[in-house]
């Protein structure tokens, strides 16, 4: 419809002159054909810019017609209407060029200000995931260098906190679901707090494991930049916390942490141990029994990707991995189960090539889990 009101506009000026000087068509015939080579120019599949150029020389070729020609005897108001109607056409085009560059162009920045808006909030959730899960340390050396991270270190202490009778409570309260998740999140969140006092700055949280906290002290370089802990503000939440206890609904009060936990069903969970690793590990040092175990875990990592497994964790000798969980899949079962069997065909390979003696023992839950994160130093 826009297309057939513009050339109704357009058009309207030639009927006008074909109308009001139909007596001067045999002398007026180069206009009247440069007037219509304009418009199936403007109707041609040329970009607006060759239109245009087009245009401009159509008029710089007439008007010295135009000019030069004899005035006195002859009228001059077609020619000049046809000027100034191809004049107009030109303004038009130039007009929709301008319109079409500048709305490209805002367009353009638009887009690229969405997807660098975009990969921002990616840095930032891969650098907050990164620093969560490594040391700092680790963090710089691998940016620097990249590839696998091995370092020796002379004297280290490390720390191993537990719940006694975890297993039991949570047996206990398993109906509650959340409960547990709950207990785990104060627990971990007030241990986390300690390391903001200046007196255990150089302990670095390792990795938790159900009940069990772990970290390490003498593993991290001097690091002063982190803020003491307001033990003002702490010795205020523990009173806080144990009045809440009191309560008859305590896990709706607001002085708890935040928690975000969700309950999924049909979710397995594969379990894998090195059978053999003792023995690999005692007649070999830190670093070689590091660069065995990335090349092991290597492999498993690529076959998760390839049965799209999610990995968990690795613990050691310990690797396990989730299908299910968080994107729901109907053969969760099936995945896991051949990537145990590829795990077992990885690591006869990884025997071959290494000159090894390991197995792999594998076991495939299935079931119901609770999935969440719990606390945010060190994931």
């Amino acid at each position: 419809m826009g297309i057939i009101i513009a050339s109704f506009y357009l058009l309207s000026p030639l009927i006008i002159i074909l109308t009001q000087y139909r007596d001067y068509y045999p002398t007026n015939v180069p206009v009247f054909i440069l007037f219509i080579s304009t418009y199936v120019i403007l109707g041609a599949s040329l970009s607006h810019l060759i239109k245009i150029l087009i245009a401009i020389l159509s008029i710089s070729i007439y008007l010295p017609l135009i000019i030069f020609k004899q005035a006195i005897t002859k009228p001059i108001i077609v020619d000049i209407s046809v000027c100034i109607l191809i004049s107009l056409i030109v303004l038009y085009g130039i007009s929709r060029q301008v319109e079409v560059a500048r709305r490209s162009q805002d367009h353009i920045v638009h887009k690229s200000s969405e997807q660098r808006i975009e990969v921002e909030k990616k840095c930032d959730r891969v650098d907050w995931l990164l620093r969560n899960i490594l040391p700092e340390h680790v963090i710089e050396v691998l940016c620097q260098l990249g590839g696998s991270y091995s370092r020796n270190h002379p004297c280290v202490g490390v720390l191993f906190a537990s719940l006694i009778n975890f297993h039991v409570l949570y047996e206990e309260q398993y109906e509650g679901e959340k409960f547990y998740s709950r207990i785990l999140n104060e627990f971990y969140g007030d241990i986390e707090e300690l390391f903001l006092d200046r007196r255990f700055l150089k302990i670095e949280k390792i990795k938790t494991i159900g009940s069990t906290f772990m970290a390490a002290s003498g593993i991290q370089t001097d690091s002063n930049d982190q803020k003491p802990l307001d033990f003002d503000v702490f010795r205020e939440r523990v009173q806080n916390l144990n009045m809440s206890q009191q309560g008859e609904d305590e896990l709706q009060l607001p002085v708890f942490r935040p928690l975000h936990i969700e309950r999924m069903k049909n979710v397995s969970i594969l379990f894998a141990d090195i059978v053999g690793f003792t023995s690999m590990s005692s007649n070999k040092s830190a670093s070689q029994l590091v660069s065995l175990l990335s090349d092991l875990y290597g492999r498993f990592d690529m076959l998760c990707v390839q049965m799209s497994c999610e990995k968990i964790a690795t613990l050691g000798d310990c690797y396990y991995c989730v299908s299910g969980c968080p994107e729901r899949r109907e053969d969760h079962g099936k995945s896991c189960v051949l990537l145990g069997l590829g795990m077992i065909n990885a690591i006869e390979e990884f025997d071959h090539d290494n000159n090894e003696q390991v197995d792999m023992r594998v076991g495939v839950h299935l079931g119901s889990v609770n999935c969440g994160i719990v606390r945010t130093k060190k994931i």
